[in-house]
């Protein structure tokens, strides 16, 4: 019989399959993840562009001019256009890996879901997503203790992308809303709770997980912050803040941490608040008009 007084945080309160399978395809998911998503999705991202550049007929000369008479119109096409596509090709082909190896795992807990009432379902999902707008006031809260007005550059790059133009947005959309939710759920939930649970207990085990995912979602704005300020040191103060963020959404991935633990690890409440939470964020921040 169930203990009523159990917590949800409690090492055996959900079920950890510490099998050689797992642990192998946990290990081998992990990498294949950072392989795409650090080395591989460059090499997309420089394909689609120079492709995208003979297409228009643009030449590296009008992409890199500094001078005074320097159009961003064609900097900014090129951009976007490959930031949306190459995201969206990106995340395909991380989630057709992702799924192959670790699938089975996704597959186990809609099978797991099955068994349970509706009513159950639901409140994973409510209280699931309850755990993430706290997370989501902490962050805030982080955020104006800080002065951290200079928005992420992570967010900067996804709304540019989102207001460049219709196929642009459609591509981005489809990456943030369904693509992204279901990989980095794999990954930083399911993936990680496995690896960290073989030796750490649940709370040291949602916290590294929440700091990797929001490593993950700063590395790319602080190497540009790094990079600005190289060539003008008065914006380091610009690599700061980019690093910061790394807290903003470490509180994020610590409320979605704490909704796969209290579903009792069951990827898919999970998934559905993660996919919710980034539609709203591109209805408020896009679709509908400032206040």
């Amino acid at each position: 019989m169930e203990n009523n007084q159990q917590s949800f945080l409690d090492d055996n309160y959900a079920i950890i399959d510490k099998s050689p399978k797992t642990r192998k395809k946990t290990n081998i998911a992990i990498i294949a993840y950072f392989a795409i998503f650090m080395i591989i999705s460059s090499i997309i991202i420089t394909v689609i562009q120079l492709g995208y550049m003979n297409f228009k007929g643009y030449t590296l000369e009008q992409l890199n001019d500094k001078s005074h008479l320097f159009d961003k119109t064609i900097y900014n096409d090129v951009l976007y256009f490959s930031g949306s596509v190459g995201n969206f090709a990106t995340y395909s082909i991380g989630l057709i890996i992702v799924l192959l190896i670790a699938g089975y795992m996704l597959v186990n807990d809609f099978k797991e879901l099955a068994k349970i009432k509706f009513k159950r379902f639901l409140i994973y999902i409510l209280v699931g997503y309850g755990f993430f707008m706290l997370a989501n006031y902490i962050s805030a809260i982080f955020q104006t203790v800080f002065n951290l007005t200079e928005e992420a550059g992570n967010e900067e790059a996804i709304v540019g992308i989102l207001k460049s133009g219709n196929l642009n947005f459609f591509f981005m959309a489809i990456s943030v809303v369904i693509l992204a939710p279901i990989v980095e759920e794999i990954v930083f939930r399911k993936c990680f709770f496995n690896l960290f649970s073989r030796k750490f207990n649940t709370i040291l085990t949602i916290l590294f997980s929440s700091l990797l995912f929001g490593a993950i979602h700063i590395i790319t704005p602080v190497a540009s912050a790094i990079s600005e300020a190289s060539a003008d040191p008065s914006k380091w103060s610009s690599v700061l803040t980019q690093f910061l963020y790394l807290f903003v959404y470490s509180a994020m991935g610590f409320g979605l941490g704490l909704a796969y633990q209290y579903s009792k690890r069951n990827l898919i409440p999970v998934i559905i608040v993660h996919m919710f939470n980034n539609f709203l964020s591109i209805l408020i921040t896009v679709i509908m008009p400032a206040a």
